[in-house]
């Protein structure tokens, strides 16, 4: 550490930036910093094994885990510029409509961060503009006006946990089907955003998505999923979304996962090749498992203990 490093640490400065060099092509520069962010990433980030997220339950698989340790594939893990755009597109549009729709609806009930002071309300619907941060005159024509509009405040989704089995997740949101009361019918609210090409033969839920929504209602104890679906394309017969509501079952899902993370928390220590979730390779979730071509050779098991065999 030099002197001036010493004496910006000391007067609170924080530390220069160094400059880049000159953009010649954005587009290019845009790609080349996705790029570096993925991998900066993916060198910071924590792989805790014992932290599981409701988002991937349902392809989660101890035996896909023992056989990833076996037989790593960490490009099917990397997060490009073209995905991360994806991922942040969706991102975006979540954002957005928990802000500017259904906020102002008066039917998201949860936590609020004002973005022009960072202060943090709770437990509550959108709340009238902040009054450290806008004039009272301000604050009355928002108060007055018949459909609400956003008021300078950003959602925070709810964060859900179950500790004892490492479960942590955030849903989209609590919401109260009798706009700006909080007593009445609770529900979850997830928002997916999908291509136009999906958006259209769309006739239901997604596997994966009503395996993660009943794990949340199994952790929050909420008996109803609002499911709101969003294309990714522009065509005005694309803007509306698709909806579905879906009843929880009772916590049969959540215990699913429970015992799957069992499983994994038996098998893990000794790198024991248990069962699968798959039955065999046309199996849908077997189309996204990266170890689907090793699980399901004729050998795999005594490849595995030869494998552990020479690492002993």
């Amino acid at each position: 550490m030099g002197l001036k490093d010493i004496l910006d640490e000391f007067h609170g400065r924080a530390p220069t930036i160094p400059v880049g060099p000159p953009i010649g092509d954005l587009d290019e520069a845009l790609w080349t910093y996705l790029r570096r962010l993925g991998e900066v990433e993916a060198s910071e980030v924590n792989h805790d094994l014992d932290e599981h997220h409701p988002s991937g339950a349902y392809q989660f698989c101890p035996r896909q885990r023992v056989l990833a340790h076996f037989f790593p594939h960490p490009e099917t893990t990397e997060v490009g510029p073209a995905l991360r755009l994806t991922f942040g597109w969706g991102t975006a549009w979540h954002q957005h409509v928990q802000d500017h729709y259904y906020g102002p609806m008066g039917i998201l009930l949860g936590g609020w961060r004002c973005v022009g002071c960072g202060r943090m309300v709770t437990d509550a619907f959108l709340p009238p503009p902040c009054d450290a941060c806008h004039p009272a005159d301000e604050i009355a024509r928002w108060q007055a006006r018949p459909v609400k509009a956003n008021s300078g405040w950003m959602y925070r989704e709810p964060k859900l946990r179950d500790p004892e089995f490492g479960i942590v997740g955030r849903c989209d949101g609590f919401l109260r089907m009798t706009p700006w009361n909080p007593a009445s019918t609770r529900a979850l609210l997830e928002v997916k955003t999908i291509n136009g090409a999906g958006f259209t033969r769309l006739t239901q839920p997604h596997d994966s998505h009503l395996f993660q929504a009943q794990v949340y209602m199994g952790l929050s104890d909420v008996p109803v999923t609002w499911f709101a679906y969003y294309s990714k394309e522009t065509k005005p017969a694309d803007s509306r979304p698709r909806v579905f509501r879906v009843s929880y079952d009772g916590g049969a899902t959540l215990e699913e996962f429970r015992r799957r993370i069992r499983l994994w928390r038996q098998t893990w220590p000794t790198k024991q090749l248990c069962g699968g979730i798959c039955e065999s390779l046309v199996d849908p979730r077997a189309k996204y498992c990266p170890n689907a071509q090793e699980c399901f050779h004729d050998d795999i098991d005594a490849v595995i203990e030869r494998r552990k065999a020479r690492t002993a």
